[in-house]
């Protein structure tokens, strides 16, 4: 009956809205068929009406990380359509409605109907303050490994089963012998 499919979608959308990742779904053409709460907050959208059978790809996913076009063609959610089985990347981004960007990790999900692809629906995630925490990891490490080579003292790390896990080249300079013979 028409009361059970509109309580049926009613529970769909209660479900999109409810979820903390950004849904969106798009037609085989990239058009926006749909999207949930979490996409118009994280995207600083007002309404799904801005983005109903629009290009979602143009919106907000046409640069590349590196700042270069992102054709359709090659977009993870594109891929999705042609291969017809889930997709994923870690390194997209995204672009705001105001043409602030982020880093995203994203899945897209192919739509199925008669085993035809009709469309897709795609998650993805705010990482930026995942990838700054990880650049900040590397600069740590960086500047550890710069302090321990550069030191005028021979180090040696062991590891708990007595393996020598790294050694700078003052210890190897003490023992007469090349430093990568040292490293585990």
């Amino acid at each position: 009956s028409d009361e059970e499919v509109r309580r049926s979608e009613e529970i769909v959308r209660l479900l999109l809205n409810s979820a903390a990742e950004a849904i969106y779904g798009l037609d085989c053409n990239g058009r926006c068929t749909f999207c949930n709460n979490s996409f118009l907050r994280l995207m600083s959208y007002d309404s799904e009406k801005e983005l109903i059978g629009k290009n979602v790809h143009d919106l907000i996913h046409h640069t590349k990380v590196d700042g270069s076009e992102y054709p359709f063609e090659e977009c993870v959610a594109h891929r999705g359509f042609i291969e017809g089985k889930q997709t994923h990347s870690e390194n997209e981004m995204f672009w705001r409605k105001d043409g602030s960007s982020f880093y995203a990790e994203c899945w897209s999900h192919p739509i199925l109907q008669n085993d035809e692809v009709t469309g897709a629906v795609v998650t993805f995630l705010d990482i930026t303050k995942r990838r700054e925490a990880l650049q900040e990891l590397h600069n740590s490490e960086e500047l550890y490994r710069s302090l321990i080579e550069n030191i005028d003292l021979g180090i040696t790390l062991i590891d708990k089963d007595h393996t020598i896990i790294m050694t700078n080249s003052a210890q190897g300079r003490m023992f007469g012998r090349d430093v990568h013979s040292f490293k585990g």
